[in-house]
């Protein structure tokens, strides 16, 4: 092949990506709720609320609001490169949060936190549910096995992951999104046999982990939760849930954990951005920074002007080489030597302990020679 038939094959490949891009780009924009009931061991509702929701999608790129027992709303949107949520507390929350907790060891600052994957993974679970019923489809195409369970907090749970995705279906003509899944517990996820675990905080040691393994073993393959699109529409040529449902199971198999979802506002309005706007001064904790080899799951700082902060900013790039270089790397070698350490100082205190003990014991014993 001559260059420039080279350059020419080149040039129509480009155009004909593009054409693929934008016949699927659309835009939508969803209202709905989400009815949340939870049952204690014998089926009776122990808790049920209602979270409204709002969502807008355009191809890849989506923003939502969840609102949450009017104590805070959150707001959570993907870019294409970058995962943003803010919370919003009602002042009467704040307050409540104020008045219960001491002096100096809270801000008056709202959470928000970065990171450089699609999943909200530090959301609660009506968010998460929403994000897989309409923004789910481009994660599930490359990630499905580190896919985290949506009903526990898992960054800091790592039984949250000794699980597998299985029976996988698709809506036709949804652009990926999921008809119906099912989570089965399993010891052998593929999460959690690598190096570094998606999702889960690097302060988590390996012990917890393999203890996670060792439980899931003894419930491997149960069916720990199910999820189900009850009904679709069709909108500008695509199809989207209009009810959806996730049920989690307790160990004997009865509904522990009931979500069910649906929309009742369908328009083709999507705002001009992804990125949720600060209304306030917020406390930042961003994920793009992250070393797990010195267990270093993110960098933290506040933002007061209202301006989200780019990966590449000098003062966040010299603040985390300033942390990077505060902390040794911490591998399986430097902590079994550790363990060792603490184990012979024990070892070797312990004559010392036991004297003590005994002249306490007996504080009046006389001395013969």
């Amino acid at each position: 092949m001559t260059p420039k038939k080279a350059l020419r094959c080149s040039v129509w490949a480009i155009i004909n990506c593009l054409l693929v891009s934008v016949s699927q780009s659309y835009g939508v924009t969803l209202n709905g709720a989400v009815d949340v009931k939870m049952m204690d061991g014998s089926g009776a509702i122990t808790l049920s609320y209602n979270t409204p929701f709002r969502i807008s999608v355009d191809g890849n790129r989506w923003i939502m609001s969840t609102s949450y027992l009017k104590e805070h709303v959150d707001v959570v949107g993907f870019d294409g490169t970058n995962l943003y949520d803010v919370l919003t507390y009602s002042e009467a929350a704040m307050q409540s949060v104020l008045a219960n907790t001491k002096a100096g060891r809270i801000q008056r600052q709202q959470p928000a936190y970065i990171s450089g994957s699609s999943y909200p993974f530090d959301a609660e679970t009506p968010t998460c549910l929403v994000w897989l019923a309409y923004a789910s489809g481009s994660y599930l195409s490359n990630s499905v096995d580190d896919l985290p369970n949506l009903w526990n907090h898992g960054f800091m749970d790592p039984a949250s992951h000794a699980q597998i995705v299985t029976n996988l279906h698709l809506i036709p003509d949804s652009s990926g999104l999921p008809s119906s899944m099912d989570f089965l517990i399993s010891s052998k996820a593929k999460a959690l046999l690598s190096t570094n675990v998606p999702f889960l905080s690097a302060t988590i040691s390996q012990d917890e982990i393999d203890k996670s393994i060792k439980m899931a073993s003894y419930f491997e393959n149960f069916l720990r939760a199910q999820y189900k699109v009850v009904s679709t529409t069709n909108f500008q040529g695509h199809a989207f849930p209009l009810r959806f449902e996730l049920d989690v199971f307790n160990p004997k198999g009865a509904p522990m954990e009931t979500l069910v979802g649906g929309i009742t506002k369908v328009s083709d309005k999507t705002p001009e951005t992804f990125i949720p706007k600060l209304e306030t001064e917020v406390t930042v904790r961003d994920y793009r920074f992250s070393d797990r080899a010195r267990k270093m799951d993110m960098l933290k700082y506040s933002i007061t002007n209202g301006v989200w902060l780019d990966r590449n900013d000098p003062v966040l790039l010299e603040k985390f080489e300033q942390q990077r270089a505060n902390r040794p790397i911490i591998n399986k070698s430097s902590a079994a030597r550790t363990r060792l350490v603490f184990l012979l100082i024990i070892i070797s205190g312990a004559p010392i302990i036991f004297g003590l003990l005994k002249s306490k014991k007996n504080p009046n014993q006389a001395t013969t020679s």
